[in-house]
């Protein structure tokens, strides 16, 4: 973790879980945790599910008035629920005008034909996963299907055979 996790976890005592090393042989887009995040998470989840209820993933600026599970969840557990809800962000910028997606696309999704992709998807509306909260069941799904969608594409680009969109 970076130094400003660190401190940030020492502030608000929070418990750093380390990313099981074997996760991250073989994985080329590994030093990349915007993409590598989802295996990882995945992982923990698949290994953990039956310790938790709902789960929230949020970029570390991300602040809270009130306790987000009871404000979606309220105060049942539903272990056989799948809910997941995701947000778009400001529809004003668009991903052709948001320097942090042009980086992304770009620059760290260049093995995954990113700058292609910058093309077809500059003028969408950009969905963002710095804020994610759902119940275990459709994160399980979630996570599932991003580390799957990327290695595939990682896999497929490696051979220039990618699909359409």
């Amino acid at each position: 973790p970076s130094q400003q996790a660190m401190a940030l976890a020492d502030v608000f005592n929070v418990q750093l879980v380390p990313v099981n090393p074997s996760l991250m042989q073989d994985i080329p887009w590994s030093s990349d945790g915007a993409v590598f995040r989802f295996r990882a998470w995945n992982h923990f989840l698949q290994e953990n599910h039956d310790k938790f209820c709902n789960v929230l993933n949020a970029d570390m600026d991300v602040y809270f008035q009130s306790d987000p599970f009871l404000c979606f969840f309220g105060r049942e557990c539903n272990p056989g629920s799948s809910v997941l809800h995701t947000f778009s962000e400001n529809p004003v910028l668009r991903i052709g005008t948001c320097h942090t997606h042009q980086n992304w696309y770009k620059n760290d999704c260049a093995l995954m034909d990113g700058p292609k992709y910058f093309t077809e998807h500059q003028d969408n509306t950009r969905i963002c996963s710095g804020f994610t909260i759902g119940t275990v069941r459709a994160y399980k799904t979630y996570f599932g299907m991003m580390e799957k969608y990327i290695f595939l594409r990682y896999q497929l680009s490696r051979y220039g055979i990618l699909p359409k969109g």
